[in-house]
């Protein structure tokens, strides 16, 4: 399947836009179907958002005429709420609850201003609190160049960088697992 947006940034894509060579509709449809095609195995796009997304792109009086007229985008489910959706930040606490977002932020209305048209929400650590996204309410989210890569790679290969500082990564993955550190020097075996 050809998709000749796939590698443009969001510059390039207003641009396609502002000169009629795609429609908004154009870019969220593709957007669509990239996260359906490649999302099964990131696990990146926690609450797609896919039909607000296409009634905003075929409604050209609700995009206004900001810069990024017409583009699709994804927002962090941390600090950015958006109005009538899912807002989690990670935590099952919130998920189990289904609580929604009562009104957008101001870094999501500045974003809508911009033109932008929200296709979903993205996976983030527990409160945004991890330099890895793992959240326990949706799962860890893949390496997209190299969805092939485990934990227990990464594991040993972190490991070797901090054992050069004399850094215990089985203590340090343990507290923020809660696993013995058995089972965590099994998995690096």
């Amino acid at each position: 399947m050809s998709d000749p947006w796939a590698s443009l940034d969001a510059t390039a894509q207003a641009e396609l836009v502002r000169r009629g060579e795609a429609t908004p509709l154009d870019l969220v449809e593709a957007a669509i179907a990239r996260i359906e095609r490649l999302d099964r195995e990131l696990n990146a796009v926690i609450h797609p958002l896919f039909e607000k997304a296409r009634a905003q792109a075929a409604d050209a009086a609700s995009l206004g005429d900001g810069p990024f007229r017409g583009v699709p985008f994804l927002v962090k489910d941390a600090v950015c709420h958006t109005a009538g959706d899912p807002y989690h930040c990670g935590m099952r606490f919130l998920k189990e609850r289904g609580w929604v977002a009562e009104a957008d932020t101001e870094l999501a209305r500045r974003f809508r201003r911009a033109g932008f048209v929200f296709v979903g929400r993205t996976n983030t650590p527990e409160l945004a609190m991890s330099a890895t996204t793992e959240p326990r309410a949706y799962g860890a989210t893949h390496n997209p160049w190299n969805v092939a890569v485990g934990d227990a790679d990464d594991l040993r290969q972190a490991a070797e960088v901090l054992d050069k500082f004399g850094t215990s990564l089985v203590g340090i993955y343990a507290q923020k697992t809660g696993l013995e550190t058995s089972e965590i020097e099994a998995m690096m075996d």
